[in-house]
């Protein structure tokens, strides 16, 4: 497989470890609770998805343990080989683009097919050749790259090292500094508390002032990036950070800690604009980082399947 192919299935491993699992048998401890077990549909579909889990993981383990990763970039000659990007041309002279990959990794829309599948046996092996009647489909160019240009793998760590080696250092970041300043409002008096909530939290009334002219435009950025970094009290912080961790293992490695800052970021000024504009008047300091992590939510949910969905809004409520 490629390094690309790596990094997602080990990513899927984490995922399936680090948050389903927890979340099943926590399901049926709550459905055990509920009395009969005979007559408990709750129970009944969790100890089945529990079973299902435990077989994607023996599954995904043994693919981990028995994958050969070919980094096409090592390669060399003219020769189509697994891993390379091969550009060809039809009958009609229409260009096609196929990169050669691991059976799972197949995506045929996606410009990528299986070094098993009857195009990808042809192509192995394949040089640059001009057009002939013999060759309905001729080679017009070879390059090594771990993706293809128009269709990158969303998995894909700037440098495709496998996952362990990108920890989450944005994400333990985050934390922190969530828990340092929830330490130091703890400390503080209830006027200085007061003060930090009403300039940090998000007041949508001071946006539409901002957007007036009525008020400094620092008091807009200030109320748009601030609420990210407050909670309400211990529970409050308590529930995000687990949430956040959960999800930032898993996600960080797969994005890359630059862009999944910025998806945070971005995701909690998102979530800012969503409130203003709901309550465009409102005087209430909103506090917390839900928004921040909800994009988060969305952005897994969207690399990992929909299968995985539910589970993590689960988490997350």
């Amino acid at each position: 497989m490629l390094p690309s192919g790596q990094i997602f299935l080990i990513s899927q491993l984490r995922l399936l470890k680090e948050v389903e699992r927890p979340l099943v048998v926590q399901a049926i401890e709550e459905a055990r609770a509920h009395g009969d077990l005979s007559e408990n549909a709750e129970y009944h579909a969790a100890k089945e998805r529990q079973g299902q889990i435990e077989a994607q993981l023996i599954e995904l383990e043994d693919m981990l343990a028995r994958a050969i990763v070919i980094d096409p970039k090592l390669l060399s000659g003219d020769k189509a080989v697994f891993g390379a990007t091969v550009h060809l041309q039809d009958e009609d002279d229409k260009p096609v683009t196929y990169q050669i990959v691991g059976q799972h990794e197949a995506d045929v829309k996606g410009g990528r097919i299986s070094f098993s599948s009857p195009l990808g046996k042809a192509l192995i092996g394949r040089s640059i050749v001009t057009k002939s009647r013999s060759t309905p489909r001729r080679v017009i160019n070879i390059t090594r790259s771990t993706a293809l240009n128009s269709s990158e793998p969303l998995i894909k760590p700037g440098n495709n090292l496998p996952a362990q080696a990108h920890p989450a250092t944005v994400t333990r970041v985050l934390v922190a500094l969530n828990a340092v300043i929830a330490i130091l409002m703890g400390l503080a008096g209830n006027a200085a508390r007061d003060v930090l909530v009403f300039w940090g939290g998000l007041v949508p009334l001071r946006l539409t002032l901002a957007v007036e002219g009525q008020v400094p435009v620092l008091g807009a950025v200030s109320t748009l990036l601030g609420h990210m970094f407050l909670h309400g009290g211990a529970l409050h912080l308590l529930m995000n950070m687990v949430m956040l961790l959960a999800i930032g293992r898993i996600l960080e490695p797969a994005l890359g800690s630059r862009r999944f800052l910025a998806l945070y970021l971005l995701s909690g000024l998102a979530g800012g604009f969503a409130e203003w504009a709901w309550s465009p008047m409102s005087a209430v300091p909103a506090v917390g980082a839900s928004g921040a992590i909800s994009g988060l939510v969305a952005a897994q949910a969207m690399l990992f399947g929909k299968s995985k969905r539910r589970p993590l809004l689960q988490a997350l409520g």
